[in-house]
């Protein structure tokens, strides 16, 4: 009763739905597809929507049930300040939903961001299309983006469409407990998201495609950089830089903490072709930790000139080495990936580990690649180890080997078990695994299939060699060069 007394002397008209108390944009006199500004219209209906959500906040409900529907076609948007003569965003008020059918569309006349919103939550925006492909100005030289939630909390957005930006299209800025699901986030400028300083957000089943202006090295599919995330279900293709980048760094010695970056689950994604890299952890310290990455298909190609491979795990920007996956941090789970090279040339590695602490790669399947695992230091970034690792149950179809003798020194303390190797047909000088200058190996019941040479180890190697076969091998099962006599030998079959 309080509600119905409230909206007879306000005069507002809604009417009732699944959504709680609707307004219909149309009932404000927009009319889709005329090609006539409906920014005046749009902003009465958000006006009165701020009204009725603010009706239910003062009942002590706090929640998204005050919407505004937009029925289909397409909307024009133009909101320009009188004073500053500034682009404005949408003014969506808190405790509300956008609701708007599949196919409708508002256009966004200028590249400030479509919606900006501090202190925002129970915030829903479901449905429809935003776009800024008919922007004044364009390009990553302006200003703005798609949505922008900074302080936020339990915002929803779901089957929502954001194109075209001159930024981000979705950006949550310190939000939690949201999530972002069903959504297409392609061809902006910048990235298709970022989840900056969050926490408990999930980011579902959407499409995270072509993102990077002009095929400048700016394009992200999605940029992790807080803790407790779900990744899952998503498509990330043939963005210019990262498919997936977690990142973990101190921008200033007073926000250490808040870049802490832990507890994150990507899983079940499809990631191909996008141009440096399609995983990439981005760790300084320890600031990066407990990463879980499994179950996704990442497929790899490298046609775009002096670019890099699909998985990296490391924690150094500047280097990046040819390989799909990159590594870094302390106790970064990687399993059940399927990583294949579908271009036609094997020189990079699959998975290169930087920096990193207490790994776990188990149970891949890793096709046509140069190297199935390679690993790296970089000292600027304050951690000084690499080890520890464990790299179990995988199945590398056609490497033309393990790991390069480069590598090994770069890693200590990590155990090679269970795993199967087959060469890559035509890489008949190469050996299944070298072994030079390490510390620490163990090398147990692993098969090596078609190489040159089986296992090769050097003098000043460390390693427990036990229990595996080499088969099909060109020349020799496994040779010694120099003095090894801390290399242990036990119960293996070479030939």
């Amino acid at each position: 009763m309080q509600l119905l007394n409230y909206v007879l002397a306000t005069g507002l008209c809604f009417t009732a739905s699944t959504y709680g108390q609707t307004i219909n944009l149309q009932d404000y006199g927009a009319i889709p597809n005329d090609n006539i500004d409906d920014t005046q219209a749009i902003n009465q209906a958000l006006t009165d929507l701020g009204v009725l959500a603010e009706s239910f906040k003062n009942q002590g409900i706090f929640d998204s049930r005050a919407t505004l529907y937009f029925p289909s076609g397409v909307y024009d948007y133009n909101y320009i300040d009188a004073q500053s003569g500034q682009p404005q965003p949408l003014p969506v008020p808190n405790n509300s939903t956008l609701r708007l059918e599949a196919d409708t569309k508002l256009k966004f006349k200028h590249y400030s961001y479509m919606l900006l919103e501090k202190n925002s939550m129970h915030i829903r925006i479901i449905g429809g299309i935003f776009d800024a492909s008919d922007a004044e100005s364009s390009g990553a030289a302006a200003n703005g983006g798609g949505f922008l939630f900074e302080h936020g909390h339990n915002i929803e957005i779901d089957g929502v469409t954001v194109q075209h930006t001159g930024g981000i299209g979705i950006e949550f800025n310190n939000v939690v407990n949201s999530v972002v699901k069903n959504a297409k986030l392609n061809n902006n400028a910048y990235y298709g998201g970022q989840d900056k300083l969050g926490k408990n957000n999930q980011w579902l089943n959407s499409q995270f495609n072509f993102n990077g202006l002009d095929n400048h090295f700016k394009g992200r599919g999605l940029t992790i950089w807080g803790g407790n995330s779900l990744v899952a279900g998503n498509e990330f293709i043939g963005n210019s830089e990262y498919g997936i980048r977690i990142y973990a760094s101190c921008v200033s010695q007073d926000n250490c903490e808040l870049s802490r970056n832990a507890n994150i689950l990507i899983k079940d994604n499809y990631i191909a072709r996008n141009w440096l890299q399609d995983i990439y952890l981005y760790a300084q310290d320890d600031l990066l930790s407990d990463v879980f990455i499994t179950n996704n298909v990442v497929d790899f190609h490298y046609n775009m000139g002096q670019l890099d491979d699909p998985i990296k795990v490391h924690s150094d920007p500047a280097n990046h080495p040819k390989v799909p996956v990159t590594i870094a941090g302390r106790k970064i789970t990687f399993t059940g990936n399927k990583i294949t090279n579908i271009g036609n040339d094997p020189e990079y590695r699959a998975i290169h580990v930087v920096n990193a602490h207490q790994a776990i790669i188990k149970d891949n399947e890793i096709t046509q690649f140069q190297r199935g695992i390679s690993f790296g230091m970089n000292t600027t970034l304050g951690s000084t180890v690499n080890g520890d690792h464990l790299i179990e149950g995988n199945r590398f179809n056609g490497v033309r080997t393990l790991i390069h003798r480069n590598d090994i020194g770069a890693v200590t303390n990590a155990t090679f078990r269970n795993n199967t190797v087959i060469s890559l047909e035509g890489s008949s000088l190469y050996a299944g695994i070298e072994f030079s200058i390490s510390n620490g190996f163990l090398l147990d019941n692993n098969t090596f299939d078609g190489f040159y040479k089986g296992i090769i180890v050097n003098a000043g190697t460390d390693a427990v060699i036990s229990r595996n076969k080499t088969v099909n091998s060109l020349l020799t099962g496994f040779q010694a060069y120099g003095n090894t006599p801390n290399v242990l030998l036990h119960n293996n079959s070479f030939n």
